[in-house]
């Protein structure tokens, strides 16, 4: 970057190595640049805003992703992910119409990949995060349990413990039973917290 700092790949790479080296705020702004530098690039739009998601800018991450959805959702490079995530950043904004536009996108892309379990997750825990916006935490409560019950699974990944802690994370205090917060967090923990980088991840 020295030599040429206008080089997008290079902005890429450092971006990763300082994800790993849990240096977060640095690495946005590696993201920042390499989208700067290629706006067109969907791939890069995704990753900037999904890492802002996950540094808790949602004024930042929620403009990106959304010209994810923009750039097109039939590309290959497209991460379904990116539907949840900008369901999620609705669902702060009381945005329940918005949240139901992505959950329909999920059921979508789910009935193109019937067999995947990655995509219903996803589908059930936006159904979630309408529910708790349309006065149906009753309901949202009961399917947010049940997917808590597939944290022991064995494809029961990274990701989809993220996406389980943020979305009891969304759930309001009143609303929340006591200590069963708690145990989701001790599990995941007991299971994923195994260097700094997937700690920080999972506490923001």
């Amino acid at each position: 970057l020295q030599a040429n700092p206008t080089m997008a790949d290079a902005h890429d790479l450092l971006g990763r190595i300082l994800v790993e080296q849990c240096e977060f705020d640095a690495a946005l702004g590696e993201y920042r640049a390499a989208v700067d530098l290629t706006p067109g690039c969907l791939l890069r739009v995704q990753h900037a805003g999904a890492l802002a998601f996950y540094q808790g800018r949602s004024d930042e991450a929620l403009p990106w992703l959304e010209r994810t959805l923009a750039m097109g959702v039939q590309s290959k490079l497209f991460d379904a992910l990116t539907l949840l995530l900008v369901a999620m950043l609705r669902h702060e904004r009381g945005d329940a119409a918005g949240v139901a536009a992505m959950g329909e996108q999920l059921r979508q892309f789910r009935e193109r990949y019937p067999e995947s379990k990655r995509l219903r997750r996803f589908e059930r825990t936006a159904n979630v995060l309408h529910g708790l916006l349309v006065s149906r935490a009753e309901a949202a409560l009961a399917e947010l349990r049940d997917l808590g019950t597939q944290a022991g699974d064995g494809d029961f990944d990274l990701e989809a413990a993220n996406m389980l802690i943020a979305t009891w994370a969304r759930v309001p205090d009143a609303l929340r039973p006591p200590g069963e917060f708690e145990a989701i967090l001790e599990r995941v923990a007991l299971r994923y917290c195994t260097s700094r980088a997937i700690t920080e991840v999972l506490t923001a």
